[in-house]
């Protein structure tokens, strides 16, 4: 079969793309259908066109928002080109803004559209160099076009709008725009939260004002503890700079805003880290703002975006991303992980504190205890003796103290290291007591978790509080740390002096009984001395 000879062909009309109306859907109601993000991106135009207020009108009654600011204007070729020119990026064209010397922060062109998300109708009047021009885009009046395909469908590109000109000499230059035809399904307009939206995420400053219904949106002003300076230029990303701040109340938002040309983008984040992995609520108090220039260079070189379209965050998987939130991961865990040790320290240092304040008290109550016994045992331990010259029969307290043998521990006790134990006998105890005639000083200290509450050193005359028990963490929440230390020494002393369990517990009830009856007066009966006190149920 011989080849057939192909023929050049017959040239047709170029191609030429169309858009259909509904892109205006996919792009504005898509993207912009929350009345804050909405509003806030029409601002945004404002701050590019240099401007330096921006009134922001919410008329629900009457079914219309205004967005006014004193920038630069537009003239009937900026109109043409780059208002009507979707997805343009002439913004970017300007380097630098002629007056504030602002980098432009809208680059995708499809800002404009963002009134389209909330309303039906975009109302324009734009002054340039006292010339007024004014133009409306009516969502319904575009689906009334020319349609084209299989469905008629109305072509975005063949829909006409009407331009006026005015003579607005004497004017001041900027821009107004009116939205009207408010979308119901996008809900009720919350004040706050617009005013919120645009204060978190624009840069507001002196330069660049913005009110909402007369009432200045103004960054919110935390409360800080620490403000940790961020200055680093990494290889991939290029510098991030900003400030890490340690909020002195738990944050509702804790978390990173990430900001391009001044702008926030996405919410706070924690990068690759959970706010929960971390103990104390650290993390909740963390919060700051970093710039990134590198996502949104001034010299665009085409690469592929680091910022998603919609603003509301990054790609992820961009190596400009990735180097990024790796640098700041490290950042935040090294910052929590300080964190978590100075509220350990200040913990553990306010836990000491009560409880050696705790411990006087408890020492005291041990001598009451000592004195009370040692009278009781003069009163009920008597031997008859030979009469006096009087003819009175001779009483004297019985001294003789059988030698008790010692409850069976389960294992040796554990032994303090030397050093250790010199370092406990070095600092200042909290307090003396006596028991069976022997005086104890009583020091706190946190042996770990390996040791009893406490461990009574005869030999050393020591009784030495473990900090480091849950029971005292627990004495303190529940605001009964004196009671707590109490029973763990009693317990320790009971132990120590009784042959069987039963005489431990009946020893043990008798002490905490005694106490009870002592902290009651202190605490509820002030005007009650001590000495006075009831000890009938005290054996």
């Amino acid at each position: 079969m011989s080849k057939q000879q192909v023929s050049e062909g017959q040239k047709l009309r170029d191609l030429k793309f169309m858009v259909a109306t509904r892109m205006l859907d996919h792009i504005g109601v898509s993207m912009y259908s929350k009345y804050p993000k909405a509003i806030g991106e029409l601002v945004v135009n404002g701050y590019d066109a240099d401007a330096s207020y921006v009134y922001v009108n919410i008329s629900t009654n009457e079914d219309k928002i205004v967005i006014e600011d004193n920038g630069n204007g537009m003239d009937e070729t900026g109109i043409r080109e780059g208002y009507m020119f979707l997805g343009s990026g002439q913004k970017r064209a300007t380097k630098r803004t002629p007056i504030y010397g602002r980098l432009p922060i809208g680059n995708k062109g499809i800002g404009k559209l963002a009134g389209f998300g909330i309303a039906k109708r975009i109302e324009i009047r734009t002054i340039k160099d006292g010339t007024a021009y004014e133009y409306c885009l009516d969502r319904d009046e575009i689906e009334k076009t020319e349609g084209m395909g299989k469905l008629k469908e109305p072509v975005l590109d063949r829909a006409s709008m009407q331009l006026k000109k005015f003579d607005a000499k004497g004017l001041s230059s900027g821009t107004t725009v009116t939205l009207r035809k408010l979308r119901p399904e996008c809900g009720r307009i919350d004040i706050d939260k617009v005013i919120s939206h645009i204060a978190r995420e624009l840069p507001i400053g002196k330069d660049f004002r913005v009110l909402v219904n007369d009432r200045a949106c103004e960054p919110k002003d935390i409360p800080a503890s620490k403000r940790i300076p961020v200055d680093h230029s990494d290889t991939i990303c290029g510098p991030i700079v900003g400030e890490i701040l340690i909020a002195k109340k738990m944050l509702h938002k804790p978390g990173v805003f990430t900001t391009v040309r001044g702008r926030v983008v996405g919410d706070p984040s924690f990068f690759d880290l959970s706010a929960t992995s971390f103990t104390y609520h650290v993390a909740d108090l963390i919060t700051g703002s970093i710039e990134v220039a590198g996502f949104d260079p001034e010299d665009d070189t085409g690469e592929m975006p680091v910022i998603r379209t919609d603003r509301e965050g990054f790609v992820v998987t961009h190596p400009k991303y990735e180097a990024y939130s790796k640098y700041m991961t490290k950042l935040i865990t090294d910052i929590c992980k300080q964190l978590e040790k100075e509220r350990e320290n200040k913990a553990e240092a306010e836990k000491k504190a009560k409880v050696d304040e705790a411990i006087k008290h408890v020492a005291e109550d041990f001598n009451a205890y000592e004195d009370f016994m040692k009278r009781m045992s003069k009163q009920d331990s008597t031997l008859k003796g030979k009469e006096d010259d009087t003819g009175r029969e001779m009483h004297r307290p019985e001294l003789q103290i059988e030698t008790k043998k010692r409850l069976e521990r389960k294992g040796p006790k554990k032994g303090i290291p030397p050093s250790i134990m010199q370092e406990i006998k070095a600092i200042l105890g909290s307090g003396r007591l006596r028991f069976k005639n022997q005086t104890y000083q009583i020091k706190t200290w946190p042996l770990g978790e390996d040791f009893p509450e406490c461990d009574v050193r005869a030999e050393e005359s020591l009784v030495l509080v473990n900090l480091n028990h849950p029971a005292y963490d627990q004495g303190i929440e529940e605001n009964c740390i004196e009671i707590t230390a109490f029973r763990a020494i009693a317990a320790a002393f009971a132990r120590e002096d009784s042959n069987s369990s039963d005489e431990m517990y009946e020893k043990l009830d008798n002490m905490i009984r005694f106490q009870a009856k002592r902290m009651k007066a202190r605490r509820g009966k002030k005007g009650q001395a001590l000495e006075d006190i009831d000890l009938s149920s005290v054996k």
